[in-house]
C-alpha cells in the first residue's frame, strides 16, 4: 500500500548504527505513535492486515521500495536510506542477488540464505567487547545481519533449540510449525473450523498422544509444571494470566526463546519472541509425567 506521504515537521535523522527498522521506532517514538503509525506518514509501502492494521513495509529492512516517499515525507536525500538497508552490502558481505524491488516474491529465495536470519537474535563481537556487554536494540530487529560500525557480519548469539524432551514434545513443535500461517478463530480447532485459538493449537499439537484439557486455563492446572528458574524446553508450554481468576492465553515453546502461538482475531498463528509477550505466569510440560500438577483450577 502506496500513500502520498506529508511532510514531517521534525524527523531524526537516522545515526551511526540505525538500520531502517530502529530507525523507523524512533520516529514513532518522537511522534508518539505506533510503528505502523510511523512507516505509514514516512511514505512507506506497507501491507494492510484484514483488520486494517499495518503490517510490515514491503522489503522491510533489506531494501527500500519507496525511497521517493521517504524522500518527500523527511526532506532527507535518498542516499540516506540507503545506508540504512541491508541491501548497501550487496555483492560485499551479503548476496542479495534476484532481489527486485517490483516483487515480493523475489524475497523468498533471499531467506533460505545464510545471512537471512530473520528470527533470531545476532551480536557484533566487538561491539560487545567495546561496551562491556551492552545489547543494542538494534540486533534484535527482524533484519539486523551487519555492523554498520565494524563492517563484520553479525555472528549468531544463540545455540540451536535446546532439544525437546520427548517424542511426544518433538511432533508437537514439528505440528506447530507447520500451522504457521492460520488464521485465528475463536474457539477453533483445526483448519477444518477456520483456524486455531490459542489452547485450541496447543491441543492439536499434542493430540497424536496426549490429551490436553480445551482452554488455556485448564491447561495449566494438567500440568506437570515447569520449576520457576528452569531453563525452558522445546514442547513446553507457557501461560498468560492469574492462576487465580483467569489464564487467559497459552503459547507453545520452540527453543531459542521462541515461541508460536494464535494471538487473537485478526492475526495468524506466528512465531515470536517470548521476552515481547510479557511477564508469564509458569510454564507446564505435558510431554513429561504423570499428567497433573497436583493443583485444581479455582473454584467457580
Amino acid at each position: 500500500m502506496a500513500l502520498r506521504p506529508r511532510r514531517l515537521a521534525v524527523v531524526p535523522r537516522p545515526g551511526t548504527g540505525d538500520f531502517l527498522g530502529s530507525w523507523v521506532d524512533r520516529v514513532a517514538a518522537s511522534y508518539g505513535t505506533s510503528t505502523g503509525n510511523a512507516a505509514r506518514w514516512l511514505g512507506l509501502e506497507c501491507r494492510v492486515g484484514s483488520g486494517g492494521s499495518t503490517l510490515r513495509p514491503r522489503f522491510y529492512g533489506v531494501a527500500v521500495a519507496s525511497r521517493a516517499g521517504l524522500a518527500g515525507a523527511t526532506g532527507l536525500p535518498a542516499e540516506v536510506f540507503n545506508r540504512i538497508c541491508l541491501s548497501r552490502f550487496s555483492g560485499t558481505a551479503l548476496d542479495s542477488t534476484g532481489l527486485d524491488l517490483s516483487d515480493d516474491r523475489s524475497m523468498h529465495p533471499l531467506m533460505r540464505r545464510e545471512w537471512a536470519l530473520f528470527m533470531r537474535s545476532r551480536a557484533c563481537p566487538r561491539c560487545l567487547a567495546k561496551s562491556g556487554g551492552a545489547w543494542p536494540v538494534w540486533w534484535r530487529l527482524g533484519m539486523a545481519a551487519a555492523c554498520p560500525g565494524h563492517r563484520l557480519l553479525l555472528v549468531d548469539s544463540y545455540r540451536r533449540s535446546v532439544a525437546p524432551s520427548s517424542a511426544a514434545a518433538q511432533r508437537a513443535t514439528e505440528f506447530a510449525k507447520a500451522q504457521i500461517g492460520q488464521l485465528y478463530v475463536w474457539g477453533g480447532d483445526g483448519p477444518a473450523e477456520g483456524g486455531f485459538d490459542c489452547s485450541g493449537l496447543t491441543r492439536a499439537a499434542y493430540a497424536a498422544g496426549i490429551t490436553l484439557p480445551r482452554t488455556a486455563h485448564t491447561h495449566y492446572f494438567a500440568g506437570p509444571p515447569v520449576p520457576p528458574g528452569a531453563p525452558l524446553l522445546a514442547g513446553d508450554l507457557v501461560f498468560f494470566g492469574n492462576p487465580k481468576t483467569k489464564i487467559h492465553h497459552v503459547v507453545l515453546h520452540v527453543g531459542d526463546g521462541k515461541v508460536i502461538h494464535a494471538p487473537t482475531f485478526g492475526q495468524r498463528v506466528q512465531i515470536a519472541e517470548l521476552a515481547t509477550l510479557g511477564r508469564y505466569a509458569g510454564a507446564t510440560r505435558p510431554s513429561a509425567t504423570p499428567m497433573g500438577n497436583g493443583l485444581a483450577p479455582p473454584a467457580g
